[in-house]
């Protein structure tokens, strides 16, 4: 599974026929679902970015959190390539 963020902002491009002319207008990901894919919306869960996980691995001095944040990482690692075979 792979997860985007809602509120990542991008930059969409619209394409006006009356007026013939295209301008972009800046949004949200969920903004984008809203208004262009109604009811389309992406399922919504709980995520733990890896970079925050990443930094607490290297911040913590206790060694057998070290080895807990150690095995998530190698189990999210696994996990990403077994996506990426999916994938091809």
């Amino acid at each position: 599974m792979r997860l985007i963020d809602l509120d990542q902002k991008i930059i969409v491009p619209i394409k006006d026929d009356m007026a013939e002319t295209v301008y972009e207008v800046q949004m949200t990901v969920g903004q984008f679902f809203d208004e262009f894919l109604e009811g389309n919306k992406p399922e919504i869960v709980e995520a733990v970015p890896v970079e925050w996980l990443k930094g607490l691995m290297l911040s913590t001095e206790d060694d057998v959190d070290k080895v807990e944040f150690a095995w998530i990482m190698r189990e999210w690692k696994s996990e990403q390539k077994e996506q990426e075979a999916q994938d091809g």
